[in-house]
């Protein structure tokens, strides 16, 4: 009998990845409903991409598996899902890395690897990511140079007294928020501020830019090329826009409600 402790490998592509990502959302098609129903809450998950053969992971299950847990996500096509997490950044692996522990299995023409494993796969593809763990990185350094001390009205602890101004405004004018939100499962870069759908807007982004330093305008770069590479919307501050929020804020998201 083999160990109780299994993982599970979902598929994506480099159309389909900055999806599961962006939602902390893996999925896949209906002939998997047998195997993502066994998922359950802390189970170990990894994400292939077959455009790249590369393995992104370890995940964890934040759900149980189940059917249209976001009903609308990949258009519909993936409806076998559950939510996950990621609690360390590692480089992802490489098809040669995991072929040599991992079974692999032909589908339409195609190789992939084998959707439910087992102990010993799992403990050996943990291994492999361990020696991948990334180093830290100028996120990182930023978050250690500047800690989180300046409370705000809402209870947050924030990290400039710029960030203090504007998150009292959202609060102040009952726009839901979010501080330092993950961007996506494989980053470990924060955004300063999420702003979820509201009733007459989309979601968007906040970032205050207040340091010319070079580790933190490298930073900076990264940050922007990631907005841009998936379309998110973005508000851009500086620190002299911080006395003006009453009309650099609701002009945004006017903008927002144009398009």
């Amino acid at each position: 009998m083999k160990d109780a402790t299994r993982g599970y490998i979902f598929r994506c592509s480099n159309t389909t990845e900055k999806e599961c990502f962006r939602r902390l959302l893996l999925g896949e098609t209906e002939s998997f409903e047998t195997i993502v129903k066994k998922i359950r809450n802390g189970d170990y998950l990894f994400l292939f991409n077959v455009s790249t053969e590369k393995l992104h992971g370890p995940f964890f299950a934040t759900s149980s598996g189940a059917k249209n847990l976001v009903k609308d996500a990949w258009g519909g096509k993936f409806p076998w899902q559950v939510t996950m997490e990621q609690r360390q950044t590692f480089e992802p692996l490489s098809r040669g890395d995991i072929g040599k522990v991992i079974p692999f299995k032909k589908s339409f023409n195609h190789v992939y690897p084998q959707a439910e494993i087992y102990n010993e796969h799992v403990q050996a593809l943990l291994k492999l990511f361990e020696r991948k763990k990334l180093t830290p990185s100028e996120e990182d350094l930023f978050r250690e140079n500047n800690p989180a001390i300046h409370p705000t009205e809402d209870g947050h602890i924030v990290r400039s007294r710029g960030e203090v101004a504007i998150d009292n405004w959202l609060y102040s004018h009952g726009i839901c928020h979010a501080y330092e939100k993950r961007l996506s499962a494989g980053s470990r870069a924060l955004c300063d501020f999420y702003i979820p759908s509201q009733k007459e807007t989309s979601e968007f982004y906040i970032e205050l830019w207040g340091l010319e330093e070079k580790n933190y305008l490298l930073r900076k770069k990264r940050k922007q090329e990631f907005y841009k590479r998936n379309n998110l919307p973005l508000l851009q501050l500086t620190l002299k826009d911080v006395v003006k929020l009453d009309g650099v804020i609701p002009e945004f998201i006017k903008s927002l409600r144009r398009k």
